[in-house]
């Protein structure tokens, strides 16, 4: 699966064995047709079936990655979360423990506090959550202005 987006994106960060981040900086719209060649050309050498979602950041890629699964039937797998409203959608939909890097642990913190959407947590301000080193945590990782498609290989028992 790497071999073939490494054919077709110019800069490619593999985060697994089954997920890479490509950063489509300079690839020409419509980022959801080239995200359907390379699906169509991973499933035809790999036989493999593969989710692929596209945001501004890699947070927002693993997102829409994420939700390319959830509504598989609505979507063929390939989902753009770079509009504002699609964001919105999402992230109004989605626990903080689906959030990539957040988890179980902090987000069980994060619902004592009331937040409990991925929406609200990357509308909170970081300094008011605070850790208890001093350190503001990383939530802001939302922001950016890259390009990114995350790609993951579907689990078709999912």
């Amino acid at each position: 699966m790497q071999r073939t987006i490494e054919s077709l994106a110019p800069r490619v960060e593999v985060y697994s064995i089954d997920e890479s981040f490509a950063d489509l900086t300079g690839i020409a719209e419509p980022l959801g047709d080239f995200a359907r060649e390379i699906q169509a050309r991973v499933r035809s050498w790999t036989g493999m079936p593969v989710g692929i979602g596209i945001g501004h950041t890699k947070t927002l890629a693993k997102a829409a990655q994420h939700a390319s699964k959830l509504y598989k039937e609505r979507t063929g797998g390939v989902v753009d979360l770079r509009a504002d409203h699609a964001v919105e959608w999402l992230l109004k939909r989605m626990p903080t423990q689906e959030v990539w890097g957040v988890g179980r642990r902090i987000s069980v913190r994060l619902e004592a506090d009331g937040v409990t959407t991925a929406w609200q947590l990357a509308n909170t301000d970081p300094i008011a959550r605070t850790k208890p080193d001093g350190m503001p945590p990383s939530y802001k990782s939302m922001v950016s202005n890259q390009k990114m498609l995350s790609m993951a290989g579907v689990n078709p028992h999912c």
